[in-house]
């Protein structure tokens, strides 16, 4: 958890140095992503030390891909918006 909070307030600094214009929806999408994905790869890890790896592809499909695609969306969202301006 520590390490989550330390990444936010360097991302945080980052996007600040960079005059990067951010809105709340943007935090908000990007933060589910992070979550979803924190979740995707605890339950991954767990379903193969249990050995079922049925369960830790289907973890994958189901969480990791919409993960993967929010944190995209997030990405392009802030690119193209910095883009214009």
């Amino acid at each position: 958890m520590a390490l989550s909070g330390a990444f936010m307030v360097w991302f945080g600094n980052y996007m600040k140095s960079r005059n990067l214009l951010t809105k709340w929806h943007d935090w908000f999408l990007g933060l589910t992503g992070m979550l979803l994905l924190a979740f995707t790869i605890q339950n991954v890890y767990g379903s193969f030390a249990e050995n079922e790896t049925l369960a830790a592809y289907l973890m994958l499909l189901f969480f990791g891909l919409p993960a993967i695609i929010l944190l995209g969306l997030t990405w392009q969202l802030i690119n193209r918006r910095n883009k214009k301006s």
